[in-house]
C-alpha cells in the first residue's frame, strides 16, 4: 500500500488555456479582416527577441544514479520509523539517509533480495520492513542486514508469476493482506511465516487466482478497496465478508476503465480513483455513484494514464505516464500543471511521474521513470526566478542585475551591468527598456535612486543621467574633473538625506553632494561640493546610511565616517580598539531595540556597534555566516537582518544569534551572487545575480520545527563493518580488547538542505566537551582506545539551524587487555611485594624452624635432665621404701625367732593352750615365711642396689635361685642364723650354700665372701 503525499507544480497550463482562448479570438477576426491580420503579424515582428523569462519558483533536486541510486526508474518510496527513506528500483533496493545511498540487491545472494524489480515496501506495526518484489516476499533484517524469503502457495511458486507482488496492507490481526499481479489477494501470517490458503480466510473467492492487483486502499469505513488491471475493483468490508464488485459501464455513475492505478480519499470522505485509460473517478458512498472528475470540460486528465493521486486540504496532486503533475485547487477549479522542461534549471526532470511521497519534514518526492526521484523542499516557493534569455532560449554567460529601484506604479527598474535599463511591470510580468545612449559605457549602470521629487538618477560608467517621473525627460551629467564637477569617477551609491541633499559616492574617489536647491537644476548650473581633504579621499564609498536619530553615516573603502551638519565635513568614526579602521564597509542597517548601529563588510562579515561605548562585535563566517564578503543588509519588522553575500542571501535573528540561510537549495539558481540585494515596499527583497534576479518573499519562508531523528549509519571497528546490537531501546556495541579503534558515522534524517545540518558528539568517558561537526564530517574515529565503558552521544540541528532535544546514544564496552586489567595491574602493582613477602615468610619459617630444632634439643635436655632428677628421685624413693620393706622383712624375722622360743615353752604348756597358740604360729607362719614375701626381698635389695641381684646373675650365671636369694640377705649383713630363720633351713645348710657360692665364684683364699658381696 503506497503513501501518496502532496506534489509541487508550475503555473503554467492556466496561463496556457487563457492563451489559447484569446488566439482563437484573434484568429477568427483575423479570418474575417486582412487588415488586422496584417496588424498582428506587425505587432508580432515589433516584439522584442531579448528579455526576462519567469521560471517556476518549484525548484528540485535529484537523486539519479549519479548520486548513487541503483537505478534512475523508481517504483515506489516509503520511509520507515527510524527517519530512512527507502526506494524501489527496477534494479534493486535504496536506502538514502540524506548523504549517502546504500543499495540492495538480489545477485544470488541466499540472504539478498529474492528478485531486483521491488514494487512495494511497507512497515508493519512490529516495525518489521516488507519488500514486495516481482518474486516473492522479502523481510529484511536491520541487525544482519539480510532477508528473509516468502513465496506462494503454488509448487512452483519460485517461478510463477503469482509471485509478483504490487501491495501490501496489516490488517488489525497483524496479518499482511499481499496483493500479487497475476496471484489475487493472499493474506500471509508472519507468526507462522505462511499464507493462508483462501478457504481459510474468505467464504467465498474474493479474487480469481489469475487477477492483477495494483492497488490497495482502505476507506473511512473501514472497507477494503482493492484496484486491479483485469477485473475491474472490489470493495470488500471485512466485518461482514460482503464483496462488491464495480466494473466499468458506458453510462453514467459507472467507473469509466478497469484497469485500476491508485486511489485516495478526499476530505469529504469520497474516493478518488486513479484508471489507465478512463482518468479519474471519484466515488460519493452515500450515492454509490461514479462520477469522472473533469473540472475543465476538455478531458484532460484520460488524456494520459494516472499513475498516482495524492488529495492535501483543497488540492488534488495527479501523476501521470508521460503529461507530468497536475494541480488541481477543488474550491476555485483551477488548474496548475508542472511538466519538464529542458530550458528550466532544476524543474521536473521527466513526465512519467510514477508515485509521489511526502515525508516527515514536508519534502515531496516524485519517482519518476528515467529521471530518479525529483524532490522539492517547502518554503523554496518563497523565491521567484527570473532569468535572462534571448530569442526564447537561455543565455548563461549574460547581463548582470547590478542595480534595482521600485516605483511607486509597481514598476522596477532594474540596472544591467552592460544591458543597460530594465523596466519590469509585476503587473503584467512584461518587460521593457528605458532608453539610455547605445554607448558601451552608457549601459553599464552601477546604480538607480529616486528622489524625493520622484526625479529618477541612473549612474553609469559614461555618467549621471536624471530621468523626470514618467521617464521621458532626462538630463546628463557627465564624467568630468574640475570644481563643481562631478569628477571623472563613476559613481557607485546614490543617496537623500533628511535635509533634501543628495549625495554621491565615487568609485576610488570621495563623495559629492548636491544641494536641495539645485537638484532640478540643468547639469551645466549646478554644482558638486567635494570633500577633498575628507580621510576617504580617493577611496571608494560605497554606501550612506541616515539611523533614527538623524546622524549621517558614510562607509567608505577605508571606514567609518559620520558628517557633521554644522561643520559640513566628515569625521571618521573611531570604534573601540579602532576595530574598524581600514575595514571597507558597504552596506548600513539599526538595530534600534539595541542602539547597534549594523554595518556590511568587504572581509569581515556584519559589524554591530553600540552607540553608546562605541564596542564593535563581528558576525563572520566563524559565527556561521555564508560568507565574509557582504554586498547588503535589510531588517525586517521582526528586528531580524537580512544578509547578502557572494554565496547567497542570509537571515540573521539578533535574539537568538540564529542564521537561516537561503541559497541555491533554497531555489537560488547559484550561490555567486556578486551584487546587491534591494528591500521592497511590500516587504519583498529582490537579489540580483549574473543571470537575472529573484524577488523573494521572507513571509512564505517557511521555519521548519521538524526534529529529525539522529542515526548511526555505519559503525567500523578495525576498519571492518560491524553490526550494532539493539536492546529495549538501547543501542550496544561490545568490542574485544583487540577491537579498540572504531568510527562511527551518524545522520540527521531531515532530508531539507541536509547539508545544512549541523552536529555536535561527544563520547563520554574521553571527551571533555562536545566537538562540532558539519554535515560533511558526519564520522568521528577514536583510535588505540583503553578498555573501558563509553557512551557515544550526537545531536543534530535540522535544516534550518534549530537544536532538537533529541540525542543518538551508543553504549560502547571496551574489553581491557589482560595486562590493563584492574586484577592484573593490582596483582602487578603487588607482585614485588608479594615476592618479598614469600621470602619473609620462607625465611621466618627457617628461623622458626631453627629455633623450634634448638628449642626441640633444648626441651629434650630440660626434659632429660628432669627425667634424670626424677629417676633419681624415684631411686631414691625406691631405696628409702625398699629399706623399709627390709626393716619389715627384719621385724617379721624378728617374729619368727620370737615364734621359736613361744614353739618351745608350747612344750611344757597345757594342750587347749597348747591348740591355740600353734593355731595363731601357723598364721604367723603363712604371714611371713612365704616365698612371694621372699621374692619381693630379692626385688627390693636389687632396687635398693641399683640392679644388685641382675648384675650378680650376669657376672655368675652358675648361681642359683637360692644362691642369689642367700647372697641377697649377706648383702643386707644377716647373718647365717639370720638367713637360715628366713629361708626355714638350717645354719649348717647356710654354711654349706656359702662355700658352694664361693666355689661358682671362683673367689680367692684371701677374699670373705661377705666382702665380695658388699662391695659388688
Amino acid at each position: 500500500m503506497r503513501c501518496k503525499p502532496i506534489v509541487c507544480t508550475q503555473e503554467r497550463l492556466f496561463v496556457k488555456i487563457q492563451y489559447i482562448k484569446i488566439l482563437r479570438s484573434i484568429l477568427h477576426l483575423m479570418s474575417k479582416n486582412i487588415t488586422i491580420y496584417c496588424l498582428f503579424i506587425l505587432s508580432l515582428l515589433a516584439l522584442p527577441t531579448t528579455g526576462f523569462s519567469q521560471y517556476g519558483h518549484f525548484r528540485f533536486d535529484y537523486l539519479t544514479t549519479r548520486s548513487g541510486l541503483s537505478q534512475n526508474h523508481v517504483n515506489c518510496i516509503f520511509q520507515d520509523r527510524d527517519g530512512f527513506i527507502w526506494i524501489g528500483t527496477y534494479n534493486g533496493l535504496n536506502r538514502y539517509d540524506g548523504y549517502n545511498i546504500k543499495t540492495f540487491h538480489s545477485a544470488n545472494e541466499p540472504d539478498g533480495l529474492t528478485q531486483d524489480a521491488v514494487n512495494v515496501i511497507f512497515q508493519d506495526s512490529e516495525g518489521a520492513l516488507w519488500v514486495g518484489t516481482d518474486l516473492g516476499l522479502n523481510k529484511y533484517e536491520p541487525s544482519t542486514r539480510t532477508f528473509s524469503h516468502y513465496y506462494n502457495l503454488y509448487p512452483d511458486s519460485t517461478r510463477h508469476i503469482e509471485n509478483n507482488i504490487r501491495t501490501i496492507y496489516e490488517d488489525s490481526d497483524g496479518k499482511l493482506w499481499v496483493g500479487f499481479y497475476g496471484g489475487g489477494i493472499k493474506v500471509f501470517d508472519p507468526e507462522t511465516e505462511r499464507f493462508l490458503n483462501p478457504e481459510e480466510v474468505f467464504k467465498e473467492e474474493l479474487l480469481p487466482g489469475h487477477a492483477k492487483v495494483n492497488e490497495f486502499f482502505v476507506d473511512q469505513s473501514g472497507n477494503y478497496w482493492i484496484g486491479t488491471e483485469n477485473v475491474g475493483l472490489v470493495e470488500y468490508n471485512p466485518r461482514t465478508e460482503v464483496i462488491k464488485r464495480h466494473v466499468s459501464k458506458p453510462r453514467p455513475g459507472m467507473l469509466s476503465d478497469d484497469l485500476i492505478s491508485s486511489m485516495t480519499k478526499d476530505a469529504n470522505g469520497n474516493l478518488w480513483i486513479g484508471t489507465w485509460n478512463g482518468g479519474v473517478n471519484i466515488y460519493n458512498p452515500n450515492s454509490q455513484t461514479f462520477e469522472q472528475f473533469d473540472p475543465d470540460g476538455t478531458g484532460l486528465f484520460a488524456q494520459k494514464p494516472i499513475t498516482d493521486i495524492f488529495i492535501e486540504g483543497n488540492t488534488a496532486w495527479i501523476g501521470t505516464l508521460g503529461n507530468g503533475i497536475f494541480s488541481v485547487d477543488l474550491t476555485s477549479g483551477e488548474i496548475n500543471h508542472l511538466l519538464s522542461d529542458a530550458g528550466q534549471v532544476q524543474g521536473l526532470n521527466s513526465d512519467i511521474v510514477w508515485t509521489i511521497f511526502k515525508d516527515k519534514s514536508g519534502v515531496v518526492w516524485l519517482g519518476t521513470y528515467g529521471g530518479g526521484v525529483n524532490l522539492f523542499y517547502p518554503g523554496s516557493d518563497a523565491f521567484h526566478s527570473y532569468r535572462y534569455s534571448v530569442d526564447g532560449q537561455r543565455k548563461l554567460q549574460s547581463c548582470l542585475v547590478n542595480a534595482a529601484l521600485e516605483l511607486s506604479d509597481n514598476t522596477i527598474l532594474l540596472g544591467m551591468l552592460g544591458g543597460g535599463v530594465r523596466l519590469f511591470n509585476r503587473n503584467n510580468g512584461h518587460f521593457s527598456s528605458l532608453a539610455i545612449e547605445r554607448d558601451d559605457n552608457a549601459l553599464n549602470i552601477r546604480c538607480l535612486f529616486q528622489d524625493d521629487r520622484k526625479a529618477v538618477w541612473v549612474s553609469s560608467d559614461k555618467g549621471l543621467f536624471r530621468f523626470d517621473k514618467d521617464l521621458k525627460k532626462k538630463a546628463f551629467f557627465p564624467l568630468s574633473v574640475g570644481e563643481g564637477r562631478l569628477g571623472d569617477k563613476s559613481v557607485y551609491s546614490v543617496f537623500q538625506d533628511r535635509q533634501g541633499n543628495l549625495w554621491f559616492g565615487l568609485w576610488g574617489a570621495g563623495v559629492r553632494k548636491l544641494r536641495s536647491e539645485d537638484i532640478d537644476k540643468a547639469p551645466d548650473e549646478v554644482f558638486f561640493r567635494s570633500y577633498e581633504t575628507s580621510h576617504f579621499a580617493g577611496n571608494t564609498v560605497w554606501s550612506f546610511f541616515q539611523d533614527s536619530k538623524g546622524r549621517l553615516w558614510l562607509g567608505a573603502g577605508n571606514g567609518l565616517f559620520r558628517y557633521h551638519y554644522e561643520e559640513d565635513s566628515f569625521v571618521q568614526e573611531k570604534a573601540l580598539g579602532n576595530v574598524l579602521d581600514g575595514i571597507s564597509i558597504s552596506s548600513f542597517s539599526e538595530d534600534w531595540v539595541n542602539n547597534r548601529l549594523v554595518m556590511g563588510t568587504l572581509g569581515r562579515g556584519m559589524a554591530l556597534m553600540d552607540m553608546d561605548d562605541k564596542s564593535v562585535e563581528f558576525v563572520d563566517e566563524k559565527s556561521g555566516l555564508l560568507r565574509n564578503e557582504v554586498f547588503s543588509i535589510h531588517s525586517d519588522a521582526a528586528q531580524n537582518f537580512w544578509i547578502c553575500t557572494n554565496n547567497g542571501l542570509s537571515r540573521y535573528d539578533t535574539r537568538n544569534e540564529q542564521f537561516r540561510h537561503i541559497n541555491v537549495e533554497m531555489g537560488m539558481q547559484e550561490n555567486e551572487l556578486l551584487n546587491k540585494s534591494w528591500l521592497l515596499s511590500w516587504g519583498e527583497i529582490l537579489v540580483g545575480s549574473n543571470n537575472g534576479f529573484y524577488l523573494f518573499d521572507p513571509s512564505r519562508l517557511v521555519d521548519s520545527p521538524f526534529e529529525p531523528n539522529v542515526v548511526i549509519t555505519d559503525f567500523l571497528v578495525n576498519n571492518a563493518d560491524k553490526p550494532l546490537m539493539k536492546k529495549d531501546n538501547l543501542i550496544i556495541a561490545n568490542l574485544r580488547a583487540t577491537e579498540n579503534t572504531f568510527s562511527l558515522e551518524f545522520a540527521a534524517l531531515d532530508y531539507r538542505m541536509s547539508d545544512k545540518i549541523e552536529y555536535q558528539y561527544k563520547l563520554e568517558g574521553f571527551d571533555e566537551n562536545w566537538i562540532n561537526a558539519h554535515a560533511g564530517n558526519r564520522r568521528v574515529t577514536y583510535t588505540n582506545m583503553d578498555g573501558g565503558e563509553y557512551i557515544f552521544k550526537v545531536r543534530a540541528s535540522n535544516s534550518d539551524g534549530l537544536w532538537t532535544g533529541r540525542e543518538k546514544r551508543v553504549e560502547i564496552k571496551l574489553a581491557s587487555p589482560f595486562y590493563k586489567r584492574l586484577v592484573f595491574q593490582v596483582l602487578f602493582l603487588f607482585f614485588p611485594v608479594g615476592l618479598f613477602f614469600v621470602f619473609l615468610r620462607i625465611r621466618e619459617k627457617k628461623i622458626k624452624s631453627n629455633l623450634q630444632k634448638r628449642n626441640d634439643l633444648f626441651n629434650l635436655d630440660l626434659l632429660k635432665q628432669e627425667r634424670n632428677t626424677l629417676e633419681n628421685r624415684l631411686n631414691e624413693k625406691e631405696m628409702e621404701f625398699a629399706a623399709v620393706k627390709i626393716f619389715i622383712r627384719e621385724k617379721e624375722e624378728r617374729l619368727l625367732a620370737l615364734r621359736d622360743q613361744i614353739s618351745e615353752a608350747l612344750e611344757r604348756a597345757r594342750p587347749e593352750v597348747k591348740n591355740t597358740v600353734n593355731r595363731l604360729l601357723c598364721q604367723i607362719e603363712s604371714e611371713t615365711n612365704n616365698s612371694e614375701a621372699r621374692q619381693e626381698y630379692l626385688d627390693n635389695i636389687d632396687l635398693l642396689h641399683d640392679g644388685y641381684i641382675d648384675r650378680l646373675a650376669k657376672a655368675f650365671p652358675r648361681l642359683t635361685q637360692k644362691d642369689l636369694q642367700i647372697c641377697a640377705y649377706i648383702k643386707g649383713a644377716k647373718s647365717n642364723k639370720e638367713i637360715a630363720a628366713q629361708m626355714g633351713i638350717s645354719s649348717q645348710s647356710v654354711e654349706m650354700s656359702r662355700y658352694r657360692i664361693r666355689k661358682k665364684m671362683n673367689l680367692d683364699s684371701s677374699l670373705t665372701l661377705n666382702d665380695f658381696l658388699v662391695r659388688f
